[in-house]
């Protein structure tokens, strides 16, 4: 629900109905895969979200997790907003070409994000929980 309204009520306007729905799927599976991640973690002598979560193997897997979602995501989105244009293979590769600043970016703080705030986030909505 809560990315069906994000991304219809975007700053910069809802997106074309393709990219729109492609975005809503994306983000169920984004939260499917954080669901994924927890049940392979479970168990874990070294998933403790009750006291430390910044251990090496949370970090990269988190970091791992969050970079190959967010590629995806770059990749198709870009696939798919630039089917509305044209559906022509160059002007996909022109685009994701002309983009490819904007993807590093993103791809670079996405893992980020999910290395250094993630696993907090975790422990506070944990211990908020319980």
């Amino acid at each position: 629900l809560s990315s069906i309204i994000f991304t219809f009520f975007n700053p910069l306007g809802a997106s074309p109905p393709l990219l729109y729905l492609y975005q809503v799927v994306h983000y169920s599976f984004t939260g499917l895969s954080g669901g994924l991640v927890r049940q392979f973690l479970n168990g874990k002598k070294y998933f403790k979200p009750e006291d430390d979560l910044y251990s090496y193997q949370v970090i990269v897997l988190f970091g791992l997790v969050g970079g190959i979602i967010t590629f995806i995501f770059d990749i198709l989105s870009t696939l798919f907003g630039g089917f509305v244009v044209s559906v022509t293979i160059d002007y996909f590769i022109a685009t994701y070409l002309l983009g490819i600043v904007f993807t590093t970016i993103h791809l670079i703080g996405n893992i980020l994000v999910f290395v250094f705030l993630l696993p907090g986030l975790i422990q506070l909505i944990t211990k908020l929980l319980d």
